[in-house]
């Protein structure tokens, strides 16, 4: 989890990597669940803080840029689901989530 806080990471390779473990998780999810609830935690933590880094970061070049404003907001309306899109069926997945 730590691996997805260095600057200018592609996230989606460290998500694939952790889906290779998803065995562990589940056992642990079975075994021990304090400590699977630390991982889910820090993982929501530390990539909600990677979210918000990315999305201010592209605000402000968009503001930058000057478009019209409805494809502006088109634009950064179409980042943010596209990541919430990407990022549910991750957790979904890895994290064993249903219902």
């Amino acid at each position: 989890i730590y691996s997805f806080r260095k600057p200018m990471t592609n996230y989606q390779i460290p998500q694939t990597a952790l889906l290779k473990y998803r065995f562990f998780y589940q056992f642990l999810l079975g075994n021990e669940r304090a400590t699977a609830k630390e991982i889910r935690d820090e993982y929501v933590e530390t990539l909600s803080k990677i979210y918000l880094s990315y999305y201010r970061s592209y605000l402000g070049r968009l503001m930058k840029v000057q478009y019209p404003f409805e494809a502006l907001f088109r634009s950064q309306h179409y980042a943010l689901l596209d990541n919430s899109c990407r990022e549910y069926l991750f957790i979904c997945e890895f994290f064993v989530v249903s219902g």
